[in-house]
């Protein structure tokens, strides 16, 4: 894949210009994925435009495709280029069904919990949006965040968990002395 970018560049505004995201879009679809990781036309779309703008042209491409754009990603691109940019397209479509999937694959699986992805996650989301994350995690997999935490860890680790996150009511089962 080209360099995507080399500055760290990417645009945070979130006004979004309209007719950039359709041009971007109709580029992306008359191209087709395949192109999207070779051609470095592709690079400053996925690396330098806003979040907000991604999420436009994704909207606009998967109306132009009949298809969400993460499948047309799990089909045409594999390997690690075709997982970042999958992610790529889940981050920006929906931030919150992204991290609530982090969570959630960090707690279950055969080996156990991945500690290390945990942690990352709600380190790295607790003073920006945990609550959002919360309810998706909720909508998503029917129990709360809290009791899924409760579950996979334990003691003074489990209560700084849920007190990073804000699950209250879990926390006060394991620490009465914790008031929200």
């Amino acid at each position: 894949m080209p360099l995507l970018s080399n500055q760290g560049t990417r645009d945070d505004d979130t006004q979004v210009n309209t007719s950039q995201a359709k041009w971007d879009a109709r580029a992306m679809y008359d191209a087709g994925p395949k192109h999207w990781a070779k051609d470095s036309t592709f690079a400053p779309i996925f690396a330098d435009r806003s979040y907000a703008h991604l999420k436009l042209v994704f909207t606009e491409f998967e109306e132009m495709a009949d298809t969400d754009i993460e499948k047309v990603l799990g089909k045409d691109l594999h390997g690690d280029v075709g997982h970042l940019l999958e992610s790529l397209a889940k981050f920006a479509k929906h931030k919150d069904t992204y991290f609530a999937e982090l969570l959630h694959k960090s707690m279950k699986g055969h080996l156990g919990t991945n500690h290390k992805a945990l942690i990352r996650t709600v380190v790295s989301r607790c003073e920006k949006d945990m609550v959002p994350i919360k309810e998706r995690f909720q909508e998503q997999y029917h129990k709360s965040l809290g009791s899924a935490l409760e579950a996979e860890t334990s003691g003074h680790y489990r209560n700084i968990l849920l007190a990073l996150t804000g699950c209250h009511d879990e926390l006060r089962k394991h620490d009465p002395a914790h008031i929200a």
